[in-house]
């Protein structure tokens, strides 16, 4: 079984999968933690959900269990993956314009602006 794990607020995620399973743990943790106190998500089998897994804090009251596995019930992997790359592809168009001492005020604006788009900065 492959299996993809992540915690919050941290770097640490085991990947025994390309980043489409990175992608959809870490969309999915995003996703959850704003629902319920946790600890850290597991995504078993990508297209099989039953073997996924949100481990909850022992704050977590039944009402945020339930709106957090209600979110996986209904968490869509190919927006996930989709979401991933466009900011993939932002970060490394911003970077690509910053080194670019050529580059205009223009392309660099336009270049943050798509990676503000897409989420790329935690604000």
């Amino acid at each position: 079984m492959d299996v993809i794990s992540t915690t919050p607020k941290t770097e640490e995620t085991r990947v025994s999968k390309p980043k489409t399973g990175r992608a959809a743990a870490t969309r999915l943790l995003e996703a959850v933690e704003k629902l319920a106190p946790i600890t850290g998500v597991s995504v078993g089998k990508i297209d099989d959900k039953t073997t996924w897994r949100i481990d909850f804090a022992e704050e977590a009251t039944e009402e945020e269990k339930q709106a957090a596995l209600s979110a996986l019930d209904l968490f869509d992997l190919s927006a996930a993956d989709t979401a991933y790359t466009n900011r993939m592809n932002a970060a490394a168009n911003l970077r690509e314009v910053a080194k670019n001492a050529k580059a205009t005020q223009a392309q660099f604006l336009t270049a943050l602006k798509d990676a503000i788009a897409n989420d790329l900065f935690d604000f």
